[in-house]
């Protein structure tokens, strides 16, 4: 598992876990700092971010990548619901 903690409060639970992913800033978007309810994270401005890995060959040979995001936002993120808007038809 390849994974990011922004606020260093997810510890992984084996060594099978790894520690190298990154959200980027600039080009098509920029991130900064931010603190939500005593947590902190990354504010992406709009709705698209990158991401990077610094063990990117593992990927090479892959067909299927899984990932597993725990997103907040705002209304123009999320609808009354709580569903990301980007994915609303």
């Amino acid at each position: 598992m390849h994974f990011v903690t922004i606020d260093g409060l997810f510890q992984a639970p084996n060594s099978n876990w790894l520690p190298c992913l990154e959200t980027l800033t600039g080009g098509d978007h920029t991130t900064a700092p931010v603190t939500v309810g005593g947590y902190t994270g990354v504010s992406v401005s709009g709705i698209k971010f990158n991401n990077a890995a610094s063990a990117f060959a593992f990927w090479a040979d892959k067909a299927t990548v899984d990932i597993l995001m725990q997103v907040t936002g705002d209304g123009a993120f999320v609808d009354e619901k709580g569903r990301l808007a980007a994915l609303i038809f």
